[in-house]
């Protein structure tokens, strides 16, 4: 389709206009019914060779002071000034910028500034008539379509939905995405081929900052763990609970995007010297749709190399080795419209690896190793459910859930069917409201997370067994028992506001202006559900035992 505008009067409509200014100057005495027609017409010839048409050349310089905005606008600017008709087609200037043009040109070098960047050049048809048309490309050259190029600002990197999907999956969680950031560096268990039946999460480090400074969010709301995070220890001991900095296991699938900060942080995010893990949930579209994903690994389809000094422990299987393993994930999303102003997105989903481990085991005075199959699973429930208000206000209310088991066993020379199993446990409760005003935009959130780590061990006696022969002679030792369960329990409580307002452009430079309120408490501590007791006890040949 093309339009064209017309800006410039009737040469006849001109003449029009002059003659009925003069009848109105010449008084209702001089009327032009009363002349005669001959005097007439040799007065009017007289007038037009004394006062001719007003009219503006094309090759005539026109006085320039636009500044840059849509190419639609500037030719009608253009057209408007220098009185002449410019046609294109909407297709032509569609998501085009102008130049900014300023000083004295000519309607042919003003046009020709404007069209140029585009491939675009403007054809003369007639005295005052102009059409846009794909410029004359020289024999041997080629014209591209114009390319868009949206970058982002220094320090800052998005994960969108399709980023994620084309992406190698790893273990589905947000260390294993942000593996190959350049500012990013794993622990070196991530490195090494000694544990990858493991699901646990990576410690992440931006630019060699402390891994436990980094601050994880969920929606804008902090699902940091600050309770020992950096505990790493796998073995079973009194008053050690293995903790992770992101206290929510998040399976990759649930988000919509992940926006990662390593430098140049703005001040809202706070209270930390790290990077910022930003992690969004899926939107619901109201779309009413299913949809199911199942994949799976195993060791026999990879490759791992072990160190001469490790192989012993890697094939028992000990704590933070997992020598033979296989991977299953499966997830469903439901996608519901309720109304035609409310939808909700229900997404669950499992991580599950099997590995092989080996437990000692004591049969009166021999032990054996006896194969098990450990279970490590991650479990993620997600709930968001939107709601349109009116055309100004929405708001989301987003129920979450993660919950991480591992089993462990106790593969040493001393152990007695000895096994426990961690578990990180996370969930909570998040509303988001936003209100778009004249000048901006108004938010306010809500936040309730709980995050729990615990240690669960069969018992609460941990005792170390002498066994003694008849002689007096200590015959053999074997270690039975557990510490019963242990935890870490941390409560976050957010309230954070925020508006923004309405960017400002001055030249090419925008300023975009916004203040904000955010108010957190923190509550943590350490819970021992029942008195454990640890200790030896000796014993001998006449069946008593004798506890120390």
């Amino acid at each position: 389709m093309k339009c064209a505008l017309q800006y410039t009067p009737s040469v006849l409509a001109l003449r029009r206009q002059t003659l009925a200014e003069m009848a109105a100057d010449l008084g209702p005495s001089h009327r032009p019914g009363r002349l005669k027609p001959g005097p007439l017409v040799l007065w009017i010839a007289s007038m037009l060779l004394v006062f001719p048409p007003a009219q503006v050349r094309a090759d005539d310089a026109l006085v320039l002071n636009m500044s840059p905005q849509a190419l639609a606008d500037a030719l009608l600017q253009i057209g408007r000034q220098a009185q002449v008709e410019i046609a294109f087609s909407p297709g032509q200037v569609r998501e085009k910028q102008a130049v900014a043009l300023q000083g004295e040109l000519t309607v042919e070098q003003a046009l020709d500034n404007l069209l140029a960047p585009w491939g675009l050049a403007a054809r003369q048809q007639g005295a005052r008539r102009y059409t846009v048309v794909t410029a004359t490309v020289p024999k041997g050259l080629s014209v591209l379509e114009p390319v868009r190029v949206q970058g982002q600002r220094i320090g800052e990197r998005v994960y969108s939905r399709g980023d994620m999907d084309q992406r190698p999956a790893g273990n589905r969680d947000v260390s294993s995405l942000l593996a190959d950031h350049p500012a990013v560096r794993q622990d070196d268990a991530a490195q090494s081929g000694v544990n990858r039946g493991s699901l646990a999460l990576q410690d992440i480090s931006f630019y060699g900052a402390s891994p436990f400074q980094n601050q994880f969010q969920i929606d804008g709301i902090s699902a940091t763990n600050q309770i020992d995070p950096a505990s790493r220890n796998l073995n079973l001991q009194v008053g050690n609970v293995p903790a992770y900095a992101q206290a929510y296991n998040l399976d990759t699938h649930l988000l919509e995007s992940v926006t990662v900060l390593d430098s140049s942080i703005p001040v809202d995010y706070g209270r930390f010297t790290g990077g910022v893990v930003d992690a969004r949930v899926r939107n619901p579209q109201g779309d009413n749709s299913v949809r199911f994903d199942f994949s799976y690994n195993s060791s026999g389809l990879t490759a791992q190399k072990i160190a001469p000094e490790q192989k012993k422990n890697f094939e028992a299987g000990k704590p933070g080795f997992s020598p033979v393993w296989t991977k299953r994930f499966t997830s469903a999303m439901l996608d519901v419209g309720w109304t035609q102003d409310t939808a909700a997105l229900i997404h669950l989903s499992r991580r599950q690896s099997t590995i092989d481990r080996s437990m000692r085991v004591r049969h009166d005075t021999v032990f054996t190793d006896l194969k098990t199959r450990s279970i490590d699973r991650v479990d993620n429930g997600f709930v968001k459910i939107h709601t349109r208000w009116s055309a100004d206000t929405d708001s989301a209310l987003t129920l979450k859930y993660a919950d991480r088991r591992e089993d462990l066993v106790d593969s040493g020379s001393l152990a007695d069917q000895i096994q426990w199993q961690h578990q990180q446990q996370s969930y909570g409760l998040g509303f988001d409201l936003n209100h778009d005003l004249r000048w901006g935009q108004a938010r306010v959130q809500l936040g309730y997370d709980q995050m729990n780590s615990y240690r669960h061990s069969d018992g609460t006696d941990y005792m170390v067994h002498m066994m003694y022969q008849p002689t007096g002679r200590l015959d053999y030792t074997y270690i039975t028992g557990g510490f019963g369960q242990e935890s870490t329990e941390q409560r976050n409580l957010t309230l954070k506001s925020r508006l923004e307002f309405k960017p400002v452009q001055t030249g090419a430079i925008e300023h975009a202006t916004y203040a904000g309120v955010e108010l957190a408490h923190t509550q943590g501590e350490f819970v021992r559900q029942k008195d454990a007791y640890g200790g030896n006890t000796r014993h001998f040949s006449n069946g008593q035992p004798d506890k120390l």
